[in-house]
C-alpha cells in the first residue's frame, strides 16, 4: 500500500490475536526490522491450533511488507528451492508446516542471517551461478517446529489464539485494506526512529540475534 501519515500501529492488533502484550511487541519489533535491509533477520514463527488465523495473519504481514499475488508458499522441498524463492521475494512466507527437516531448518537459518548457494549455470558444464540472499522468513505451524537450536535461537515464536468473535473474511479484509496504508506509515515512522537512535542503544546481555 501507499503509506499514509497519522497511523497507529496498535490498530494492527485487532487483526492479530497474539497471546500477550510481550508477544505483541515482539511482533512489532520484527515488522520494523523487515525494513532494515542488509542485516540478519529473526525468523517469525506463528504457532497455533486450527482456526487461530495463522495463515490470515501471515498474509496480512506480507501485504504490509512485501505484497505478492501468491503471498504464502507451500513448504520448500530442498535448500535450492528455498533460496531461489528468497531471491524473488523480500519476505518469504511458508504456510502450514507439519515438520521441518534438519536440512531445511538449517536452510531457513541461512536465508535469515545471510548465505548463498552455488549451482551449475544452465547449458554449461563448469560455469557456476551464485545466489546470495538475506531475507525475513515467516513460518506457520500448529506445533512449534523450531526444534533445532540454531533455528530456536534465531526465531521469534508467537502463539495465536482462536478469536472469541469470528468475522466474515470479506469484512475482515475490507477493514484491513482500509487500515493498511496507515499501518505501513506507522511502521516506516518506527523504522526511521529506530535508525535515528540505534547508535545510542546499548544491550548489556545481548542474545545471539
Amino acid at each position: 500500500p501507499q503509506p499514509e501519515h497519522g497511523g497507529d500501529i496498535n490498530s494492527l492488533r485487532q487483526f492479530v490475536n497474539v497471546r500477550s502484550d510481550q508477544e505483541w511487541w515482539l511482533l512489532i519489533g520484527w515488522l520494523v526490522s523487515v525494513f532494515r535491509v542488509g542485516y540478519p533477520y529473526a525468523v517469525l514463527l506463528l504457532i497455533g491450533e486450527q482456526g487461530s488465523a495463522k495463515s490470515t495473519v501471515a498474509k496480512m504481514l506480507k501485504a504490509i511488507t512485501d505484497p505478492n499475488a501468491a503471498p504464502l508458499r507451500r513448504p520448500a522441498t530442498n535448500e535450492g528451492d528455498l533460496i531461489i524463492a528468497a531471491t524473488n521475494s523480500h519476505v518469504v512466507a511458508y504456510d502450514n508446516l507439519s515438520r521441518l527437516s534438519e536440512s531445511m531448518s538449517d536452510a531457513v537459518c541461512v536465508v535469515s542471517t545471510g548465505g548463498g548457494l552455488g549451482k551449475r549455470r544452465l547449458y554449461t558444464d563448469s560455469d557456476e551461478e551464485l545466489l546470495s540472499v538475506m531475507r525475513p522468513v515467516i513460518l506457520t505451524a500448529i506445533n512449534n517446529i523450531a526444534t533445532r537450536g540454531d533455528l530456536a535461537d534465531r526465531g521469534i515464536s508467537l502463539t495465536l489464539q482462536i478469536p472469541e468473535i469470528r468475522r466474515r473474511e470479506r469484512e475482515l479484509w475490507e477493514a484491513f485494506n482500509e487500515e493498511a496504508p496507515y499501518l505501513l506509515g506507522a511502521l516506516l515512522d518506527g523504522a526511521v526512529c529506530g535508525l535515528k537512535n540505534i547508535s545510542s542503544i546499548a544491550i548489556d546481555d545481548a542474545p545471539r540475534m
